[in-house]
């Protein structure tokens, strides 16, 4: 098990996200596996607590909350193999990262 912040999923700078994620990638096992529990917004138009939460906090702090597709670009780009987000109570998903080989 490799303990990490969550500032990945936080921070809404993708250069320090793949920062982060490239850091974890290096010391996470070939076996192991990642989970980001975050406000993950779908890519599709239906309706979704994280499309709210995203709203209310562009008022709040510069940048948006990422799609799905987004975290799977920054999740690849860093070496992992996503797999697809599954819902969560309210606004959260989950979703699995692999490492690729």
């Amino acid at each position: 098990m490799v303990p990490c912040s969550a500032a990945a999923a936080a921070t809404r700078d993708d250069e320090q996200a793949l920062t982060i994620l490239r850091a974890i990638r290096a010391a996470i096992p070939d076996n192991g596996r990642l989970l980001l529990v975050e406000a993950i917004i779908p890519d599709d138009d239906s309706p979704h607590l994280a499309k709210d939460l995203d709203i209310r906090l562009l008022t709040i702090v510069p940048g948006s909350e990422r799609t799905e597709s987004e975290y799977a670009r920054l999740l690849a780009t860093a070496g992992f193999r996503p797999e697809p987000a599954s819902g969560l109570a309210g606004a959260d998903s989950v979703m699995v990262a692999i490492p690729a080989s």
